[in-house]
């Protein structure tokens, strides 16, 4: 089962991993005499860090932050980063798989209440 959590100091090595990881697939080089692991850790104390586990290990990672206020005095989370590990199945093999949107239908996000958060111009 998939549980999702605040990172913890203890998840720092397996973090840092993850996020070498990312790198690799994005192609971006990562200086080899950056303590990783402990960055994070101190990155941690400004940065807001989800972790995805099981009971093994951590699967994914997500960084985020709030911001108060904006727009009508309401809290905004921004998600900057979500990365899944390579090896996480994508889901479970008898899941549903979703359905592209046929004639006639809208795919995308649906505005619960459009009148509150106007599109703009």
């Amino acid at each position: 089962m998939v549980r999702v959590r605040s990172f913890q100091e203890n998840d720092a090595p397996a973090l840092a991993d993850l996020m070498i990881e990312m790198t690799d697939f994005y192609g971006v080089t990562v200086d080899p005499d950056l303590a990783v692991a402990k960055d994070v850790i101190r990155q941690a104390q400004r940065v807001n860090i989800a972790v995805a586990h099981d009971d093994a290990r951590l699967l994914g990672f997500a960084t985020y932050t709030s911001l108060y206020p904006v727009r009508g005095l309401l809290a905004f989370t921004y998600v900057q980063q979500i990365y899944v590990a390579h090896a996480t199945p994508r889901s479970p093999p008898d899941a549903p798989r979703p359905t592209r949107a046929g004639p006639g239908r809208r795919g995308g996000s649906r505005r619960e209440n459009p009148d509150r958060c106007p599109r703009p111009g």
